[in-house]
């Protein structure tokens, strides 16, 4: 199986090379004793490496400072890989797993979201073609009642009060008349008149108190 898998450079230095994988173990890292030497600050001096496992190849992480990703998942144990799939090393660095014989393959975008799949847009929506009713010409609104106006209160009427000169003269009426009633009732209760006023009397009309 050796011979059939190469890795493409999508992203870092000398992008678009593209490395056959012809060993059963390939390392990978900055340091010239490597398979593969990425010269790039976030790759370290011994950074990965592959192993062929029969039809395909497994890596590994081996104690990078940056880590490596498949997929955007960092790796925490050896996993195979399949055709199509990115390897990072680090932030910089993007790695295309490919088949050597599969040439109708599509280079994948560098980026770690590259793998993501689009999302459709929905189309846009179709404007309403439906003719608006006819509105009604003999609707009337309904009438709205309007609140009764509350009652206006009659205006209290001022008590006017009766000055004090008044109830002395009434007062002073009332002894007047006791005083001249009360007497004429006793003179006639008694037949006292020719007693009293005989003179008077008898001098206005002498036919009056002969005895």
């Amino acid at each position: 199986m050796a011979g059939k898998f190469k890795l493409v450079i999508n992203s870092g230095p000398d992008q678009g090379t593209e490395i056959p994988l012809e060993k059963t173990e390939v390392t990978i890292g900055r340091d010239v004793k490597n398979d593969i030497v990425i010269n790039d600050a976030e790759v370290s001096r011994y950074h990965a490496r592959l192993l062929l496992k029969t039809n395909t190849y497994v890596i590994e992480d081996t104690g990078s400072t940056n880590g490596t990703f498949i997929n955007n998942q960092r790796l925490t144990g050896p996993i195979p890989l399949k055709p199509g799939e990115l390897i990072f090393l680090g932030e910089n660095v993007c790695l295309a797993f490919q088949s050597r014989y599969n040439e109708a393959t599509v280079a994948i975008s560098g980026k770690k979201d590259a793998t993501k799949p689009a999302i459709p847009i929905p189309p846009p929506p179709v404007p309403s073609l439906a003719v608006p009713s006819t509105p009604n010409m003999n609707f009337q609104p309904p009438e709205i009642e309007e609140p009764p106006m509350p009652e206006e209160m009659p205006a209290p009427t001022a008590k006017r009060k009766t000055p004090q000169w008044v109830w002395v003269v009434v007062i002073l009426v009332l002894v007047i008349l006791l005083l001249c009633i009360v007497p004429l009732f006793i003179i006639d209760a008694t037949n006292s008149w020719c007693q009293i006023f005989g003179d008077i009397l008898h001098g206005i009309n002498p036919a009056v108190c002969i005895p």
